[in-house]
């Protein structure tokens, strides 16, 4: 197993967005920007508790938010309409689409996963195992698996099919707070408050390598040659995959 110390790139800054405004402390709803002109579209308008996530559809046709508020709600991104809320047991921290668009994953505070339908909005599986909130779930890049991330310090690869638990990622020592497949789906990367990001074996769980920083590790993503991780302090660190 290799360890990496070394950052190729940082930048300072704050990592995350805001859900309230600084003077009023009123609850901000999620925006929808023009990533060409920077010009706000629409505001999505309906949760009653903090936006901890967004994202788009595959198709870009719809929008996924997951709120402290117990819901993730669908949006038509085009007209910023509500389509459908999918509510949950306790604050919902992430949500996001399959591959093909067929369903949702959400990953919530009571320490479950739900898979849903995203064509009917129903629950198809709950997802349970952890021993505390489940703070990121995110599924394969051909949607055979789903990862979750957990404040019990693991992170577990379960079967979207069957709902079952196959492995349990563990040797961090704090919080796992995100976790990524890469783009072959051969690997995962997990962030933890323990100050390190693990590279694991999709297929395995054994840790293959593991890099270091002097901060908690808040956010991953991973593509083909790179993995990016956010800390604590707001710095955003860039690795080479090759040389891990």
């Amino acid at each position: 197993m290799a360890e990496r110390n070394n950052r190729y790139m940082t930048w300072p800054g704050w990592l995350g967005f805001a859900h309230y405004c600084p003077t009023s402390k009123d609850l901000m709803p999620p925006f929808l920007w023009d990533a060409a002109t920077g010009q706000e579209v629409a505001a999505l308008r309906g949760h009653t508790g903090d936006v901890n996530s967004a994202s788009y559809s595959p198709d870009g046709g719809r929008i996924i938010t997951a709120s402290s508020d117990g819901t993730a709600r669908v949006w038509n991104a085009a007209t910023g309409h509500r389509v459908a809320a999918l509510r949950c047991q306790g604050g919902v921290l992430s949500a996001t689409f399959s591959p093909d668009g067929a369903r949702i994953i959400t990953a919530s505070w009571d320490g479950t996963a739900r898979l849903w339908d995203a064509a009917t909005g129903q629950k198809v599986a709950v997802l349970r195992g952890q021993a505390a909130a489940v703070r990121r779930a995110s599924f394969s890049p051909d949607g055979a698996c789903i990862v979750t991330a957990s404040s019990d310090g693991t992170a577990r690869l379960w079967d979207t099919t069957t709902g079952q638990e196959i492995a349990a990622l563990r040797g961090h020592i704090g919080e796992v707070n995100s976790v990524s497949f890469s783009p072959d789906g051969g690997s995962i990367v997990t962030a933890s408050s323990d100050g390190t990001a693990r590279l694991w074996d999709a297929a395995t769980g054994q840790e293959i390598a593991r890099i270091a920083l002097d901060a908690a590790v808040s956010a991953v993503s991973v593509n083909s040659g790179s993995i990016a991780l956010g800390d604590a302090l707001g710095r955003v660190h860039v690795f080479d995959s090759a040389e891990l």
